[in-house]
């Protein structure tokens, strides 16, 4: 039986048990090292018994315990966000299986000035560098005019103010002109492509495989490969051909920045709870293998559950500025839809009418939920100080059951990446 050292991660030091030995991380302090067993046992038994000052360990683990617990995190805040999103439109020509917002697709687009307001309030408000993302509630492509003005818009506030602007929007790719291939360069914009990569899958899931595959194609040959992620979120149907997509993604569109694999969200989508915690297991299994494939050849096969590695935090996220095309402001775009009895406003902390914004900061702290050092589940995590207790939208969408799977595949996906990371360093 492996031990628990339960009073080193009280402390924030947490040793890992793995293959190559006792990998002991503390990611308050950013750093990370192997240890033997029987250190890490007396070191765990004098901080019970508070005898490790003056002791051969005091010096190196002292300070580490001390960064630790002296760790700040800030005050979730509406005026501390950088990333906004809007949804120029809810309407959308795809109907796929899985789709957050499918009650939503309506023949609704957003009026320019809330667009407009949102940008100013955002650039007046927002904290540093400001990510704004132009979101499919719906397909975004279908309102390329209102795309391109608030393209132009941003950039504009982006050089009145000094501050940097990442502009960046997700589509379906299968509308594609040159007016819009134009317009991308000229408002240096970076593209999410939702794209199941596998044409037996994104027929059954999305559709339109040729026509998407061709507009990928296209874009990468005019060298704007590097301007795009390809986002493919993974089901039962796909889970165990992910080495499959990297190596179609190597052939096809191999200068592309990278492949988001993303495990498909809610419980709903499995016919049991047994049925999803077998995706989970299979998905960390074929993610594993797709991963070290696409690294060997310097494709970055990546997940959303990997991207705070090089973080510290308290909360999966800050929430979204998520402007939607009614003028509310929703936590999170996953949230945002109008139609869904799980998605409504009650996730709103905003509204933005007749040009005015105004934000329920209250709400917004209610919303965003509480630290992952209050979650009492979270408490000798290892993870969780790079999880945040987890995604806002899939906590909602989840049994506690089907949670738990979810949080012991994030363990492992961040387990390995902790282990890879240590071995490059070495090395």
């Amino acid at each position: 039986m492996k031990p628990d050292f339960l009073n080193l991660k009280l402390k924030g030091i947490f040793p890992i048990s793995t293959e190559i030995g006792w990998l002991t991380y503390i990611p308050l302090a950013d750093s990370c090292f192997m240890a033997d067993e029987q250190d890490l046992l007396a070191i765990d038994d004098m901080i019970k018994t508070d005898s490790l000052k003056g002791s051969k360990y005091d010096e190196v683990i002292t300070p580490l315990i001390d960064e630790s617990l002296n760790h700040c995190f800030p005050k979730s805040s509406v005026s501390r966000l950088s990333n906004m999103s809007i949804f120029p439109t809810w309407n959308c020509n795809f109907s796929c299986t899985y789709c957050y917002a499918s009650q939503a697709h309506i023949k609704a687009s957003m009026p320019l000035d809330i667009a407009l307001a949102a940008i100013d309030y955002f650039f007046m408000h927002g904290k540093g560098d400001i990510s704004l993302q132009l979101l499919g509630g719906g397909e975004p492509f279908i309102e390329w005019d209102i795309v391109e003005k608030i393209s132009s818009y941003a950039r504009e506030r982006e050089l009145l103010t000094g501050r940097k602007l990442t502009l960046s929007i997700a589509t379906n790719g299968s509308i594609l002109t040159e007016k819009i291939i134009s317009d991308i360069l000229r408002y240096d914009i970076r593209i999410s492509f939702s794209f199941e990569i596998l044409e037996d899958i994104q027929d059954k899931q999305r559709g339109s495989y040729k026509k998407v595959h061709e507009n990928l194609r296209k874009l990468i040959e005019i060298g704007m490969g590097d301007r795009i992620f390809v986002r493919t979120v993974i089901t039962p149907l796909s889970v165990s051909r992910m080495e499959e997509m990297v190596d179609i993604v190597l052939k096809e569109y191999p200068s592309v920045s990278g492949v988001i694999a993303e495990p498909v969200m809610g419980i709903d989508n499995f016919v049991s709870v047994d049925e999803y915690m077998n995706f989970c297991t299979l998905f960390y299994k074929n993610f594993s293998k797709a991963r070290t494939k696409a690294l060997l050849k310097g494709l970055n096969f990546t997940s959303m559950i990997l991207r705070n590695m090089d973080f510290s935090i308290d909360k999966s996220c800050e929430g979204d500025f998520c402007v939607t095309p009614d003028g509310n402001i929703s936590i999170c775009h996953r949230l945002a839809s109008p139609k869904s009895n799980a998605n409504n406003s009650h996730y709103c902390y905003g509204k933005i009418k007749d040009g005015i914004v105004c934000i329920d900061e209250e709400n917004y702290s209610k919303l965003v939920g509480p630290s992952v050092i209050e979650r009492e589940e979270c408490k000798f995590c290892f993870a969780k100080f790079n999880c945040g207790g987890g995604c806002i939208a899939r906590n909602l969408n989840e049994t506690s059951q089907s949670k738990k799977a979810f949080c012991m595949l994030t363990q492992n996906l961040l387990k390995d990446e902790l282990i890879r990371r240590y071995k490059l360093a070495i090395s």
